[in-house]
């Protein structure tokens, strides 16, 4: 196992996972945003290339090993749009299981996991949740609105299919 790194750069650390690969759009772009604040953030994707910049790092790697790298309680936010449960066929996998324990255990109490996932495995995802740690009445679900397709190219091509989009967010309790 590789050693667990933790950037210096400042208190908030957002990790976002399935992050487009060659073209890490969403951390770049949260990355520019915030470019002046105390906040790193971190994609991990296993297309593309390890990538190093003022406050973000492009980690390639699988979920669970980049997951990994990092302390726990370190993560005040991870995000994953359209990366966790949507392949294979929409179905859940062991592995997505492993990779929600291993954000429950990222996450600093009151850190919060963000998904945007398909309708189709919602019903599936919470109680994947719950095991991994998250308390239900600390989880939000509500599907996403349609300014709210405009995020990445894949949920332009999910508001193109007419395929319905869930919003789920889980808090790590204090």
């Amino acid at each position: 196992m590789k050693k667990q790194v933790v950037p210096n750069k400042g208190p908030h650390l957002i990790v976002h996972l399935g992050n487009a690969g060659k073209n890490p759009e969403k951390t770049r772009r949260y990355a520019r945003r915030f470019a002046d604040s105390n906040i790193h953030f971190w994609g991990i994707d296993r297309l593309g290339s390890s990538k190093r910049h003022n406050n973000w790092t492009q980690i390639k790697t699988g979920f669970l090993s980049g997951l990994n790298r990092l302390r726990d309680s370190s993560v005040k936010i991870i995000s994953s749009e359209l990366a966790l449960g949507f392949f294979p066929k929409f179905k859940l996998t062991p592995y997505v299981g492993r990779v929600l324990h291993a954000s429950f255990r990222k996450l600093k109490p009151g850190g919060k996991l963000y998904l945007v996932v398909t309708e189709k495995i919602r019903d599936s995802l919470l109680p994947s949740l719950q095991r991994a740690g998250f308390p239900t009445e600390t989880t939000e679900v509500r599907f996403l609105k349609t300014n709210e397709y405009n995020r990445t190219y894949w949920t332009r091509q999910c508001r193109i299919s007419e395929i319905p989009l869930i919003q789920i967010i889980a808090e790590k309790s204090m």
